[in-house]
This record gives structure tokens, C-alpha cells and sequence, in this order.
């Protein structure tokens, strides 16, 4: 059984409250960027210049982040 790994958007201070929106994609964050397909500390079509601004240091990076598509159920 695969352990799953929580997105980058849970440590994120751009990230709504409750939310699956964000600063940078108020309208709601990307599949892509929510199942760390792609790596948002580097810019993403349409994020308006605003990447991952993690609020804690002590968060553990998803192993596979923007090397394709995990098993990220987990809602933040």
C-alpha cells in the first residue's frame, strides 16, 4: 500500500482556508499542482507570479513532486 502524501498547497500561505483556492489560483488550484505533477515553487501557467511560499519548514516535500502524478487524496 502507497503512502499519501499530502500536496505542497497544505504548507502553503497562499492557500485558502478550508478552500482548494489560493492566491495565485483563486478560481481553484490546478489538478496538476494539487497531485504534484508539476512543481509549483517554479512558476505555472496562470499563476500570476505567486509559487509556493511554504508557512513551515518542518513539511516533508511529496518524494515524487513534478515528476508525475501521485496518489494525493489528502484535502487540506
Amino acid at each position: 500500500m502507497n503512502d499519501i502524501e499530502p500536496p505542497i498547497c497544505c504548507n502553503c500561505s497562499h492557500k485558502k482556508q478550508g478552500e482548494l483556492s489560493c492566491a495565485a489560483y483563486p478560481a481553484g488550484i490546478p489538478k496538476q499542482i494539487i497531485y504534484s505533477v508539476v512543481d509549483h515553487r517554479k512558476p505555472y501557467k496562470n499563476d500570476h507570479g505567486i509559487q509556493y511560499d511554504p508557512i513551515s519548514d518542518d513539511f516533508v516535500l511529496p518524494e515524487e513532486l513534478g515528476k508525475g502524478e501521485i496518489d494525493s487524496t489528502v484535502i487540506c
